[in-house]
């Protein structure tokens, strides 16, 4: 369900426009619905399924909004492996969207995310952590000599904009089992600087 009222501004008597001064006031509402009979309605296919429940508002001129939504997503797959829910709260400001929560919850691993993207300079800031996440739950080698488990967190940090951006990310596994056999710990970390990648990995053998 979706309501509202779009307000073209009056520059002068005879010359309305529908531009960044244009007024809005707008609510939209989504509630059990299927994410992939919605993506196939736009013509999209995302690799993400679940069922989808939201409640977004907007309000103020189209070039300074105010406002902001929440949306669930419960019992579905990202990139065919099954996650329990997913949530996400943004809030608009000005040129400003943030993402001041995004939640995900996967067979006891949990990842907390925020950021924010400003319309009008076009640069963003995001951050990301996941904990408790065991490797032996997602998909393994057929030969069992090639099986993988152990438990992982990891963090990543990106700022700039989409044309120019800078990545500090790490990956920390420890109790790793490789093929049956204890395998220790293993941290990688790794940052960008221009159009270089640097990275550094330390194994803790058992």
């Amino acid at each position: 369900h979706a309501a509202g009222q779009l307000e073209a501004h009056r520059i002068n008597r005879r010359r309305v426009a529908f531009d960044d001064q244009a007024s809005i006031n707008a609510t939209a509402q989504v509630q059990n619905a299927s994410l992939t009979d919605l993506l196939s309605l736009v013509g999209q296919d995302f690799p993400v399924t679940g069922t989808l429940n939201l409640q977004a508002h907007a309000g103020g001129m189209l070039g300074n909004l105010n406002g902001g939504g929440n949306m669930t997503l419960l019992g579905g797959t990202i990139e065919e492996q099954p996650y329990h829910s997913l949530t996400a709260a943004v809030t608009l400001a000005g040129q400003d969207i943030n993402l001041t929560k995004l939640t995900l919850l996967q067979d006891g691993g949990r990842v907390e995310g925020n950021g924010t993207y400003s319309l009008k300079t076009k640069q963003f800031l995001g951050n990301l952590d996941g904990t408790n996440f065991e490797l032996a739950h997602f998909p393994q080698p057929k030969d069992p000599r090639l099986s993988v488990a152990g438990a992982v967190k990891f963090d990543a940090h990106a700022s700039g904009t989409f044309d120019s951006f800078s990545i500090l990310a790490g990956v920390h596994m420890r109790n790793l089992v490789l093929g049956g056999q204890p395998a220790g710990a293993l941290e990688v970390i790794a940052h960008t600087q221009g159009g270089t990648a640097y990275f550094t990995a330390q194994n803790s053998l058992a």
